[in-house]
């Protein structure tokens, strides 16, 4: 037998070990290293081994399992993922979103159930003002309040025209879990957006889409972009179902948004629909605190000083308004110098009128009557001239004395009050006070130019 084989068999073995050795273990760390490399499947079956022949052995390799999808990967409902993109359900509540203004400005609804109700913010109507509908397709129309719900920021309105019921949207079945998408159809800037032509047909009836962040019972957290004007607009899933209503955001927060849930707003719509809606008035509120100059005007005087004015209204119709201030005045001569400060304040009751209700130029007229009240503080110094040792034709030497006095007055006053805001900001007001024994001879005129807080 012939034994050279056997001989050179270490020979030739031993380098192709050591290569194969190290190619395993370069192989091994480049595909730790490399996220490019694709690396086995565990859940996929090893394949058996095959045999490559190699000379003077047969060497066992085993290919690399087929790479596919991990084994909890499953595709979510085509609803959620919204894979035919949100053209269709933005169609559908687009025309079912309204723009509702008033003199406060722009918000959003949208028409539920029957097409006669329009959900919107409770804070929309809460100054029961008049306000005008816009439907998707411009038409124009006036609504009326006939239930609200101020614990989840809801109003339902109705409108005179009903749109078809296929346009009203309905509530979203089944829960509602984090990672849903959801869309938002609203006017957010509507109301400076308008004064510009090149936006013209923007910032109003605008999409915005984001998911669902958490919810519970009552509330739906979510990210989509939210601005003025979005409130009281539909939160949709990508079918077009109500989700919720948009309420609030957080101010100075990124993407933390809230919405009424739709049950809370399909129980609403329910009670309201029966007949057996909340009468709603309006509210006492505190509001138009302002920073004030005042120009005074009395007989020959011109006070002039800085004061504070507030209103306490009901329905932004009656007004109970209150002003304090403080005005100065003073004359330098040479035989009369004086000083007046007048500390007053006046309390009157009256009536607020629209004016404009355009949001792009509110304008409100409040005329009140009541009693104005002011405290003069007098210093008078007078100078005094007195001649001595007089005769015929000696001059007369001329002495100047100084004499203070001071005194002070308390008056109460009918009083008559005009009051006017422009865009929520700006006080122009006129205070007109007099006895009336003395109507033509006594009267105060005060004028306040403000900025409203």
């Amino acid at each position: 037998m012939n034994s050279r084989p056997l001989r050179n068999f270490p020979v030739k073995v031993l380098p192709f070990v050591f290569t194969l050795t190290a190619s395993t273990a370069s192989f091994a760390q480049d595909a730790g290293a490399n996220p490019n490399v694709e690396k086995p499947n565990p859940a996929q079956p090893i394949p058996p081994p095959v045999a490559v022949d190699q000379g003077p052995l047969l060497v066992e390799r085993r290919p690399a399992p087929p790479v596919g999808p991990p084994p909890f990967a499953f595709p979510r409902p085509a609803v959620d993922r919204c894979e035919g993109g949100w053209e269709a359900a933005y169609a559908k509540v687009r025309e079912a979103t309204v723009k509702i203004e008033n003199a406060k400005g722009t918000a959003t609804g949208f028409i539920y159930g029957d097409g006669r109700h329009i959900i919107t913010s409770y804070r929309a109507i809460d100054d029961n003002r008049e306000f005008v509908v816009t439907f998707a397709n411009g038409e124009k129309t006036d609504a009326r309040v006939v239930d609200v719900d101020e614990d989840d920021d809801l109003a339902i309105l109705v409108a005179p025209n009903a749109r078809p019921k296929s346009a009203a949207l309905t509530a979203r079945g089944g829960g509602i879990s984090p990672g849903l998408p959801v869309g938002l159809v609203g006017h957010p800037f509507a109301t400076f957006g308008e004064r510009l032509e090149e936006n013209r047909g923007l910032l109003v009836w605008s999409l915005s889409t984001g998911v669902v962040s958490a919810a519970n019972e009552r509330s739906v957290q979510y990210d989509a972009a939210t601005n003025a004007g979005n409130t009281g607009g539909p939160l949709f899933d990508c079918s077009g179902a109500l989700v919720g209503m948009v309420s609030r955001s957080v101010p100075g927060a990124n993407g933390v948004n809230f919405a009424t849930g739709a049950p809370h707003v399909q129980r609403l719509y329910e009670r309201a629909a029966s007949g057996n809606g909340r009468t709603y008035a309006g509210k006492w509120r505190f509001e138009h605190f302002s920073l004030n100059l005042l120009f005074g005007f009395h007989k020959k005087e011109r006070p002039v000083g800085l004061g504070f004015g507030l209103d306490l209204s009901y329905a932004d119709r009656l007004v109970l308004h209150g002003d304090i201030g403080a005005l100065w005045d003073d004359n330098d001569s040479l035989f009369h110098t004086w000083d007046r400060r007048r500390d007053q304040g006046a309390l009157t009751v009256g009536y607020r009128f629209a004016l404009s209700s355009k949001p792009a130029f509110p304008m409100k007229l409040t005329l009140a009557a009541g009693g104005f009240g002011q405290h003069v503080t007098r210093t008078d110094d007078w100078g005094i001239a007195t001649a001595t040792n007089c005769g015929a034709g000696v001059d007369c030497p001329v002495t100047l004395t100084r004499r203070e006095d001071k005194s002070s007055e308390f008056r109460i006053l009918p009083a008559l009050t005009a009051d006017l805001h422009v865009w929520n900001r700006v006080r122009v007001a006129y205070t007109f006070a007099s006895p009336f024994r003395h109507f033509t001879e006594n009267h105060h005129h005060t004028v306040a130019v403000g900025i409203v807080f």
